[in-house]
């Protein structure tokens, strides 16, 4: 009887053992299968880019290369911010036309690298245009200032100097400007006299080669449009797994780290958008400038210069431009025509409809009404004033904000340099 009970301990133990061991399997099993499982939803480390203009679309490149899972958000239908598109239809032809004109100059060599990048380098082409500015008098410490400015070689030794500071002992030249004068005035109204004159070094600097100053200068745009570049950058980006919400907006930054968890936010809208992005922003936003576009359809060119500045009149006339387009454009299959200006956020453009404005226009600037279709954009914040209190202060381009790095890409705080697809490229 002994030995048998000790046979049922025996055949007990054994039981228990094996069961112990078939558990540690299942758990062994279980915890294998738990890991299999978290490899499938571990995500790849997330970075947000508010703003799917030029420097958001080119931003993420590099980014989504490393293996980021990239989200772009876009509170507009469309891409492109100011270098956007829109699809025309007149006199039987669609084509697609810039919401805001663009034309390039031989120093951009950001955009040349993107381009070829794209496979598109053909389709930038560079012709010579005929251009009038303003016939205002110039006074001769204009030539001087613009001799000193091409002359030197870094920008930094003037960015606390404005031309309240070059013509303090010529008072008049501010308060009835002319020549380049009367066209900075038209760029940032009353302002401009506080313009930093890193601002004007770098317009300078950026356009001018020395090609251009012995044989005349050229001009580029991208034929057929803009919209080949803007469709080439989508289709690189989403081959890279970039998705990009269109009429989405961010209001806050603060439940985009609550919601997503991301690795990094790239925000490239107007600052005085970024700030009220944020509960805690202690740098000081720009004053902007609005600007809106008048495109008229013609059979024939408005004026022989691609680029004409002699309509604009003095400071009571808000027209900085005529830019015939289809000059430098020659894809073009009607003649296009943009008449344009900055403006204040409360100007009349703003409160008036489309036809309102265009009646306005062509009717102050004599132009006659044989055009065969048109369009109006507008947009309040088209041009940050960059005044010399304004650099004292600026927001970085770089901060961390609640353990999340900020990369900070607008115009406002890409000093010297000014709007525009080359300088969206440099933020990236």
């Amino acid at each position: 009887m002994a030995n048998q009970g000790n046979k049922t301990a025996r055949v007990l133990i054994t039981k228990k053992r094996s069961g112990a061991e078939q558990s540690r399997k299942n758990a062994a099993s279980n915890s294998t299968q738990a890991k299999k499982s978290v490899s499938v939803v571990v995500k790849k480390p997330l970075v947000l880019v508010v703003g799917a203009g030029i420097a958001g679309l080119t931003a993420v490149r590099a980014w989504a290369r490393r293996g980021r899972q990239v989200i772009i958000f876009e509170a507009s239908p469309h891409i492109g911010g100011l270098a956007s598109v829109e699809k025309i239809t007149v006199a039987g032809e669609s084509f697609y036309i810039e919401r805001f004109y663009h034309h390039f100059f031989s120093k951009d060599k950001n955009l040349k690298r993107l381009l070829a990048e794209l496979n598109l380098s053909k389709s930038l082409v560079f012709r010579k245009v005929k251009n009038r500015f303003s016939r205002t008098l110039v006074h001769p410490l204009d030539f001087l200032l613009f001799a000193g400015l091409t002359a030197l070689p870094f920008w930094k030794l003037v960015k606390s100097l404005a031309l309240r500071d070059v013509y303090r002992f010529f008072p008049r030249q501010l308060t009835h400007p002319s020549g380049f004068r009367l066209m900075m005035y038209k760029k940032f109204g009353e302002a401009y006299k506080d313009v930093s004159l890193s601002w004007l070094w770098a317009r300078i600097h950026a356009r001018f080669s020395l090609k251009d100053i012995i044989f005349g200068e050229t001009l580029g745009v991208i034929e057929p449009s803009f919209k080949v570049v803007l469709d080439a950058l989508v289709k690189r980006l989403s081959s890279l797994g970039v998705k990009i919400l269109l009429k989405t907006p961010v209001s806050s930054v603060d439940k985009l780290i609550e919601s997503h968890f991301p690795e990094r936010i790239i925000i490239t809208t107007p600052l005085h958008v970024a700030k009220s992005m944020f509960r805690e922003f202690k740098w000081q936003t720009p004053e902007y400038r609005g600007a809106f576009n008048v495109v008229l359809f013609t059979q024939r060119p408005i004026s022989e210069y691609y680029w004409d500045q002699s309509i604009g009149g003095g400071k009571e006339n808000s027209y900085l431009v005529i830019v015939n387009q289809s000059l430098l454009n020659r894809s073009l299959p009607v003649h296009v025509a943009y008449i344009g200006g900055y403006v204040s956020s409360d100007h009349w453009v703003f409160r008036s409809s489309d036809k309102q404005v265009v009646d306005r226009v062509v009717s102050e600037l004599g132009i006659e009404d044989d055009f065969i279709g048109y369009r109006v954009f507008k947009t309040r914040f088209a041009q940050h004033i960059p005044t010399v209190s304004y650099l004292s202060n600026m927001p970085p381009r770089n901060f961390v904000y609640r353990g999340v790095p900020v990369d900070l890409l607008s115009f406002g705080n890409l000093v010297p340099w000014d709007r525009g697809v080359n300088y969206s490229i440099i933020l990236s």
